[in-house]
């Protein structure tokens, strides 16, 4: 009997001393979070909510799942195109609430030279928008409650765009990459747009761009928009290409009025899913 009672003590010591040996189960302790954990003993590793910009691509009122590069599409001249590659900056992605524009806090860091400073860190919101792409994030956004606007620049502001790329991370949307929008010239900036078109019946490719500090504008879209927290913050930008390319004559415009009917379109080609 005694043999059986020490086994018992030792067994419920065994119990103890294992628990007590365990870890404290980590996880996020913030509401704000979009991984908030309340089983967590230890606050750790919180990721917060971020403006997440969704993409819809579509031609006119196809019905395809989603717009394609390299599908034929009939102008209404008859003539057969395909859109072969596309590309847009947009930039200064934020929200307005009671009049007041809250911008996303991107953490894309650019290194600007300053003649005072040997160098200066600032923070930006840049997106580029590519048919591969289904969405992007236009940074952290911890904001809640009513918005009544989404605004931002289509292409990028004098500063950016006149910036050394050496002072942009390699690699980030600023930073020299294979398919880089930087023209890689003096004084050249980056490419605003690049629209490059497949026309079937002269078997002919031809590429549209938009460039320059006097071509960056804002476009502002009014929503309807409650956000709560712990969650991201998704907008629905819809792209019409049909609309991107209205009232222009191919057979007749040269590629710099193509360039030019495609700058006014803008405002008419990006509109926001209700």
């Amino acid at each position: 009997m005694r043999i059986k009672k020490h086994s018992f003590f030792y067994l419920v010591f065994l119990i103890f001393a294992v628990a007590a040996c365990q870890d404290p189960s980590e996880g996020c302790l913030d509401l704000e979070a979009t991984n908030f954990d309340a089983a967590a003993d230890e606050d750790c590793c919180c990721t917060y909510p971020q403006l997440i910009l969704s993409y819809r691509y579509f031609y006119d009122n196809d019905t395809m799942p989603n717009f394609n590069l390299g599908v034929n599409y009939t102008l209404e001249n008859g003539d057969t195109i395909q859109f072969r590659n596309f590309a847009m900056y947009i930039s200064d992605v934020g929200l307005v609430q009671n009049g007041n524009f809250i911008i996303g806090e991107d953490s894309l860091k650019i290194y600007s030279r300053n003649p005072d400073l040997d160098s200066t860190i600032q923070v930006r919101n840049i997106n580029i928008i590519r048919r591969n792409s289904p969405s992007s994030s236009a940074g952290l956004f911890p904001y809640t409650g009513m918005f009544e606007k989404l605004r931002f620049r289509f292409g990028l502001d004098a500063e950016l765009n006149n910036g050394p790329v050496e002072d942009y991370p390699l690699g980030s949307v600023l930073g020299e990459v294979s398919d880089s929008l930087h023209t890689l010239t003096p004084d050249g900036g980056y490419i605003f747009l690049k629209l490059v078109m497949y026309f079937q019946e002269t078997d002919i490719v031809r590429t549209f761009i938009i460039k320059g500090d006097a071509n960056s504008f804002l476009i502002e879209r009014d929503i309807n928009f409650t956000s709560t927290r712990g969650v991201d913050r998704t907008i629905v930008l819809e792209l019409n290409f049909r609309d991107l390319i209205a009232g222009i004559d191919f057979d007749v415009d040269s590629d710099q009025v193509v360039s030019e009917k495609l700058y006014g379109n803008i405002e008419a080609f990006i509109s926001v899913e209700e």
